[in-house]
């Protein structure tokens, strides 16, 4: 089983905690392949962390050039990282069938080994829906006529497919990069895989999202800005769930510096606003 990560150096600790957990949930051998911007410089403590997460599976690391096609690319709020996914799945061995995309805010629930054997015979990405109350306007902007929106953190991908569509989808990115998009690489991917996509039925449970179902769900996703790990991040129940797994990855001593960072943090944001 394949799957792919995008990160940046800021991401390993994240990166490691979902690799850990898909390696904890899974019987099979996964190769994982980890990408990264070349001019991100990941560390030998930072590969050494991302190895011992794959515990007995494999892990490959997959750098790649930054294409001068993303340059005016506007990401909002985002790191260009989020555009990385589009040129990752490009450059995944030929070997390769189908692989899982997955973004590094996600811990697994239980083992995802039967979504990877969806049929996929006659479409390219297959994923998550997403079902906001402004869901149906942002597919009438985007003109996507298929009428589904998909989140782009798990995707499963015919490989080979993608790589018939690669330069396409460039192109069609070069000659959209002049709109503002709220979430940029999730946009386009819905934009251009119109009527060449699928969806999962309820793998994914988004906390505090409403129109998610955590009953019979895959995975718990932090979708947005702020992430378990962040200072402001509000939920407590399932922030538990995120750092049970990390703790069990890491060890106790982890949590404790990141609650003592986040106070120390929090003081000095007190004493400069107020």
């Amino acid at each position: 089983m394949e799957i792919l990560l995008t990160i940046n150096k800021a991401y390993v600790k994240a990166a490691a905690t979902t690799i850990y957990s898909i390696s904890k949930k899974t019987k099979r051998i996964i190769n994982f392949y980890v990408s990264y911007w070349d001019s991100e410089i990941l560390s030998s403590e930072d590969k050494k962390i991302l190895k011992k997460a794959c515990k007995k599976n494999n892990l490959i690391f997959l750098p790649i050039k930054f294409l001068n096609a993303f340059k005016k690319i506007d990401c909002n709020i985002f790191n260009k990282t989020i555009l990385l996914r589009i040129v990752a799945l490009q450059s995944l061995p030929n070997s390769i069938e189908r692989a899982i995309y997955i973004d590094s805010d996600i811990i697994l629930k239980r083992n995802i080994e039967s979504l990877f054997n969806k049929d996929l015979s006659t479409h390219t990405i297959c994923g998550a829906e997403e079902l906001y109350s402004n869901t149906h306007a942002r597919i009438k902007k985007l003109n996507i006529t298929d009428n589904i929106y998909l989140n782009s953190g798990f995707l499963l991908v015919n490989i080979p497919r993608y790589k018939k569509e690669y330069y396409n989808f460039i192109n069609f990115i070069i000659k959209n990069s002049y709109h503002s998009f709220e979430y940029p690489d999730q946009d386009l991917f819905n934009m251009y895989f119109d009527l060449k996509k699928c969806t999962f039925e309820n793998i994914m449970y988004a906390p505090y999202v409403p129109w998610s179902d955590e009953k019979d769900s895959y995975i718990y996703h932090y979708i947005g800005y702020i992430k378990p790990w962040n200072i402001k991040y509000q939920g407590l129940k399932y922030g538990n769930k995120y750092w049970k797994m990390a703790i069990k990855f890491f060890g106790i001593n982890h949590y404790l510096r990141w609650i003592y960072s986040n106070i120390k943090r929090r003081i000095i944001y007190f004493s400069h606003n107020n």
